[in-house]
């Protein structure tokens, strides 16, 4: 077993946790440079605004665990709720109380799409998902332009509605990072998310069926987008073609910087939770701040680049700490 040093222990731990030091020493900025960002309300608006894009987040991470990776997933969210706005607000074919189920299964069901076609046709995850990406946006921009007279309120409720003080979505968002987190750490469908990522060759030898954990994986990630898109009407008090536009990038960055590997396998949902919160704070730092739109693209394409760089420099870190010496 390898001995390391006072110093290598503490700079491992340092390491393995950079995430949360960034986001205590970001949110110390930020309360330095912007009047009223350190309160708890703005800690609260800091969560809310975490968990819109949180589950779709949670669900990349999955994704990416099982060595694949989905870029359709943000565009999914919108492409899901514009079909419900559809039904719903054109169509009125559907009652209001089952808007959100329908939500919700129409997005787990494009989800499984995408798995059956990386496992059943053997096709690459990456130019599936950049396929159904847009088509996900064609079809979000044909809805676009039919006259929506409106939308059943009950959908705008799970992203607006609070217990007490606390915001539902926030609350929810915690709860569901710790179930998935007690899925993956205490679970045997969680081991062998792990073990598909790490090697799928190994994994059908132990006798793991990789193509049927995989399209659950898929399948649990659209499902986690839908949440987002459903929370995300609430947020914004209606369907628009906007839900997930751009998104994706800052769900990479996301993940990255919460030390996910791309190459399946490795990585903590904990860490994938600090990422999701640097980027709410960085969105509340924008939006307290009046920043334009064009400018959080730029701003989102840097954060991008510098979670790759972050990744790739902590990782190289660690191994060489861990390599024997």
């Amino acid at each position: 077993m390898l001995e390391l040093k006072t110093s290598e222990k503490v700079l491992l731990f340092c390491l393995r946790n950079l995430i949360w030091f960034i986001n205590i020493a970001l949110f110390a900025i930020f309360s330095i440079l912007i009047p009223g960002f350190f309160s708890l309300r703005n800690l609260g608006f800091i969560i809310y605004l975490s968990s819109l894009m949180g589950f779709i987040v949670l669900g990349e991470a999955l994704v990416i665990l099982i060595g694949q990776i989905d870029i359709s997933l943000a565009r999914l969210a919108g492409f899901s709720a514009m079909i419900v706005g559809y039904l719903s607000g054109i169509l009125f074919i559907i009652p209001d109380w089952a808007t959100i189920p329908l939500l919700l299964l129409i997005s787990a069901f494009l989800g499984t799409i995408n798995g059956l076609l990386v496992y059943k046709l053997k096709l690459n995850s990456f130019l599936v998902t950049l396929s159904t990406y847009l088509i996900f946006t064609w079809g979000t921009y044909q809805i676009r332009d039919l006259p929506i007279v409106s939308i059943p309120s009950i959908l705008t409720i799970f992203g607006r509605a609070k217990l007490g003080s606390v915001d539902f979505a926030s609350l929810f968002f915690i709860l569901t990072v710790a179930a998935v987190y007690f899925v993956l750490n205490y679970t045997r469908f969680g081991r062998r998310i792990y073990q598909v990522g790490g090697n799928p060759d190994v994994a059908r030898m132990m006798g793991i069926s990789v193509e049927r954990v995989g399209i659950i994986v898929f399948t649990v990630a659209g499902f986690l987008s839908g949440i987002s898109g459903l929370l995300y009407i609430g947020y914004l008090g209606c369907i628009t073609s906007t839900i997930g536009e751009g998104l994706i990038f800052l769900v990479f960055a996301a993940i990255f910087l919460g030390g996910v590997s791309l190459r399946g396998g490795v990585g903590s949902v904990i860490d994938v939770l600090g990422g999701i919160i640097l980027l709410g704070i960085i969105d509340a730092a924008v939006t307290m701040m009046l920043i334009s739109p064009y400018m959080r693209g730029i701003i989102s394409g840097v954060i991008l680049l510098i979670a790759i760089i972050i990744n790739k420099m902590k990782g190289e870190m660690i191994d060489r700490i861990l390599m024997p010496h």
